[in-house]
C-alpha cells in the first residue's frame, strides 16, 4: 500500500541537510540526491532506473530523452526537464565525468557509492531509497510522528506513484502519462493518480 500525502519537497530539503563532512558522506547524499530527483521526474521502476546508462540519453530537437525498456519488454522515451538534466550533470562532475551523456558512453546512469561504473541492481537501487526515506522519517519522528510514518513506508514505486499524480495535477493529459509509465492500459494509469 502506498503511504498516503507525503511532501517529497521536504524529503529533498532534508536530504539536502545531510552532513557532507567526509567524503563517503558526501558520495552517499550526491547519490540519494540523485536517485530522489532521477525516479521523481522520470517515474521509472527500480529495475529500469539500474538498467539505464548513458547512452540512453537522446538529445533530440533542443530537449533530452530517456530510452528506457521496461517491464514485459515495453520500449518508451520520457521527456526530461532541464532541471533533471543540470542535477545529472552536477552527479557526473562530482564524480569527474563529462557534464553530458554521450551517445557512447558505457556509464550507467546510477554510479556506485565511489564512482564506481558497474551498474547497480534493482534491489541496490530500492535498498538506497528505503534507506534514503527511513533517515528522513528519522529526523522527523520528533516533530511530526504521523508524517515520519508515512514517510518510513515510502519506497521508489511510491515516487512513481508520486510522479503521476503530480504530472496530473499539474494539468498532463492522461494519455501522455500513460506513455511516461509504459501502461498497456489507461486504466492502469488512471489508478496512479489517484
Amino acid at each position: 500500500t502506498l503511504p498516503g500525502p507525503c511532501p517529497l519537497g521536504e524529503v529533498l530539503r532534508i536530504v539536502d541537510s545531510w552532513p557532507q563532512d567526509t567524503m563517503r558522506e558526501r558520495q552517499r547524499y550526491e547519490r540519494v540526491r540523485w536517485i530522489l530527483r532521477f525516479l521523481y521526474e522520470t517515474a521509472l521502476r527500480a529495475a529500469e532506473a539500474a538498467a539505464a546508462g548513458e547512452r540512453d540519453f537522446q538529445h533530440i530537437r533542443g530537449r533530452w530523452w530517456l530510452h528506457t525498456v521496461g517491464k514485459g519488454g515495453v520500449e518508451g522515451t520520457i521527456p526530461l526537464s532541464d532541471g533533471l538534466m543540470e542535477d545529472f550533470a552536477r552527479y557526473r562532475c562530482f564524480y569527474g565525468l563529462s557534464g553530458v551523456p554521450t551517445v557512447d558512453g558505457k556509464a550507467p546512469t546510477i554510479l556506485g557509492i565511489a564512482g564506481r561504473s558497474s551498474p547497480l541492481t534493482p534491489t541496490a537501487v530500492y535498498q538506497i531509497v528505503k534507506d534514503a526515506f527511513r533517515r528522513v522519517a528519522d529526523s522527523l519522528q520528533e516533530k511530526d510522528g504521523a508524517k515520519a510514518t508515512r514517510v518510513r513506508r515510502a519506497s521508489t514505486h511510491w515516487l512513481r506513484h508520486t510522479a503521476a499524480t503530480h504530472q496530473a495535477e499539474d494539468g498532463t493529459p492522461i494519455h501522455h502519462i500513460q506513455q511516461n509509465l509504459r501502461h498497456s492500459s489507461i486504466g492502469t494509469t488512471s489508478i496512479y493518480i489517484h
